[in-house]
């Protein structure tokens, strides 16, 4: 098999745009072009950051998260690039020669909007870097990106879905596993959001604005909770928020604003909704399926004892109205 010019490089390339074709998640596909690019010649190092905008507020600086298998911690300088900023809002490289070597910023976009930078640091040279393989390798990989996106979101209100979930607390665990290093950055809260009553809006109103119900209650996630909260559609009418707090008392504090939002917002023909709210901080050492399952038990007890509120799940075990089970080991494994 013959590459379309000929060049040993570029016969790289094509067998990385083949790997990365393979991939199935994310996560997959964030750790593949990793390695792929880490490999390039000349490469120093290679660093990618998913961008969080879902507010729309292009004017404000972007939120950054770090990809798998690299530190928060570790690359925190880079977010803070001018550079950075510049090539997410031109949604141009940028490139910046420096004493050590070449310094490159990536924009990676899906559809029409930038959701992702790749930070490229090249050795010193006589020029500025080639990056027409890398240009190639980006294409490739914002096609899969784009198609595994629209795996992992839910039609409807356009947040994630439980798929990308699940794939984001097993790499949240992961990465705060590797970053543990005396400067720890606390793992989130996962919280658990149900819409109460929620079956008495389709029986007495269709679905039609039951679905209506779930596409404004989901624009509110948006519009209250901040760029570095991550919000999904668990299903049906439960949504989970991994709200990044470092206290119970800021989980408290976010979490009854935007139950207050819900409760005084006037949903068209429904106008009264309100929202049940359970919460625990994610543990090191403890599977993710423990974790929701707190979560979830906070929340039943917010159902079951008047609705309409918030319920912190070691608050409620803390005050004995809750009682601790312990699970037994099951089949999930990272």
């Amino acid at each position: 098999m013959t590459c379309f010019n000929g060049g040993a490089e570029s016969c790289v390339v094509c067998s990385s745009a083949l790997k990365i074709t393979a991939q199935e998640t994310i996560h997959q596909l964030q750790s593949e072009i990793k390695f792929i690019l880490e490999g390039l010649p000349f490469v120093r190092y290679f660093q990618g950051f998913d961008v969080v905008d879902h507010k729309g507020k292009v004017n404000e600086r972007y939120c950054m998260h770090a990809y798998a298998q690299q530190s928060e911690l570790d690359v925190s300088h880079l977010v803070e690039h001018k550079l950075a900023q510049q090539s997410l809002e031109s949604k141009e490289i940028q490139c910046l020669e420096q004493n050590h070597g070449w310094l490159c910023f990536i924009p990676v976009s899906s559809a029409d909007d930038v959701n992702a930078l790749w930070v490229l640091e090249y050795e010193k040279g006589d020029s500025k870097p080639n990056l027409t393989n890398v240009e190639l390798l980006l294409n490739v990989y914002q096609n899969c990106a784009s198609h595994i996106g629209l795996q992992n979101t839910d039609a409807l209100t356009g947040l994630e879905n439980r798929q990308a979930l699940s794939d984001r607390l097993s790499r949240m665990l992961k990465g705060h596993r590797r970053a543990k290093d005396g400067t720890d950055h606390a793992l989130p809260s996962v919280c658990m959001l149900d819409i109460d009553f929620f079956k008495r809006v389709n029986d007495d109103y269709g679905h039609l604005y039951g679905d209506e119900v779930l596409l404004l209650f989901a624009d509110l996630m948006k519009n209250v909770f901040r760029e570095n909260d991550y919000l999904y559609r668990y299903g049906g009418e439960e949504f989970i928020v991994l709200l990044d707090t470092s206290t119970l008392e800021e989980s408290l504090i976010a979490l009854e604003r935007f139950r207050s939002t819900v409760e005084s917002y006037n949903f068209p023909q429904v106008k009264d909704i309100t929202v049940s709210i359970g919460f625990v901080p994610m543990s090191m050492g403890e599977l993710p399926s423990a974790t929701l399952d707190k979560a979830d038990k906070a929340l039943y007890y917010s159902k079951q004892n008047g609705r309409n509120q918030v319920n912190s799940y070691q608050v409620l075990l803390d005050k004995g109205l809750l009682v601790e089970e312990k699970l037994s080991i099951d089949s999930e494994l990272f």
